[in-house]
């Protein structure tokens, strides 16, 4: 995947993803943080990423992702708890 279909596929979920992180840190300076650490993993392994392969709901996997990855980062280690 190329930069400008990773750009389109933010511009698409961008807000979805981000109330999402916002939900998952409880402040916006965090949600803030959580979300340009997806974005810039997104980038890092766009090459790896089949546009043909992507579900049509695109942010639910990304949402599912951020949380798994960035759970310990939050204050207090918060994160998604069963």
């Amino acid at each position: 995947m190329d930069i400008d279909e990773l750009s389109d596929l933010i511009k698409l979920h961008g807000k979805a993803i981000y109330g999402f992180c916002h939900k998952l840190a409880g402040n916006k300076a965090d949600a803030d943080d959580l979300y340009q650490e997806t974005f810039l993993k997104a980038m890092e392994v766009r090459h790896k990423i089949d546009a043909s392969k992507i579900p049509r709901d695109f942010s639910s996997p990304l949402r599912s992702n951020c949380a798994k990855t960035n759970a310990g980062n939050l204050p207090g280690g918060r994160g998604l708890h069963p």
